[in-house]
C-alpha cells in the first residue's frame, strides 16, 4: 500500500470548501487524509489592484473567523510585509 499522505486543501475567496468534494471523494478512496482551516482574511492596507472598500466588501460577503490589518501592505502581502505577515501567522491565527 502506499503511504498515506495529509492534505490541507485551501479554496479561494469566492468559494467554499464545497468546491473541493469531487477531489475529496478520490483523496478519500485513495486512502488520504485532508483537513480544513479556518479563513481568515488579511486586508492589504495599500493594495493598488483590490482598494480596501472591495477587500471589506469581500469579507463581508464571505464572514471568514477573522480580520486582521497590515498597514502599507501591497496586493501579496507575503511580497511586500513578508515579516508582518508572519508575525500575524505565528502569533494571532497559529493559536486559535
Amino acid at each position: 500500500m502506499k503511504e498515506r499522505k495529509h492534505f490541507v486543501l485551501v479554496h479561494g475567496a469566492c468559494l467554499g470548501a464545497w468546491c473541493w468534494y469531487k477531489v475529496l471523494t478520490l483523496l478519500k478512496l485513495a486512502g488520504h487524509h485532508f483537513g480544513s482551516v479556518d479563513r481568515v482574511y488579511v486586508i492589504c492596507k495599500e493594495d493598488e489592484v483590490m482598494k480596501e472598500d472591495f477587500q471589506r466588501a469581500m469579507i463581508e460577503d464571505y464572514h471568514p473567523k477573522q480580520v486582521v490589518s497590515i498597514s502599507a501592505a501591497g496586493h501579496m502581502v507575503m511580497l511586500s510585509k513578508p515579516e508582518e505577515l508572519c508575525q500575524i501567522l505565528l502569533e494571532d491565527i497559529a493559536h486559535k
